[in-house]
């Protein structure tokens, strides 16, 4: 990360800005990695194995992640939408 010298003498305030941003990062990285090699030790030795690693060991950044990647219902119709447009142009082009 950053030494002790450089963060007391020579840091300047943007940087602490940027690199407290990447503090949560950092633990979600761990995290994730710790739980990639429990997952290779164990897995081998599992009787009944998760088929994923997020049921192996949930994390909360899981949950997270999934919540970001949902489409409100407004996001949905726009994409049904676009598809009904879409198909409906590739039949007439036909």
């Amino acid at each position: 990360m950053v030494s002790y010298e450089y963060f007391m003498d020579r840091m300047q305030p943007y940087e602490i800005t940027l690199l407290s941003d990447m503090i949560p990062w950092a633990s979600k990285i761990q995290a994730e990695n710790t739980r990639l090699v429990m997952w290779s030790v164990l897995s081998p030795y599992m009787k009944n194995k998760p088929k994923t690693i997020e049921k192996f060991w949930p994390l909360i950044t899981d949950i997270e992640q999934t919540k970001e990647k949902m489409l409100s219902d407004e996001q949905a119709n726009k994409v049904r939408e676009m598809i009904k447009k879409n198909f409906k142009n590739m039949k007439s082009k036909k």
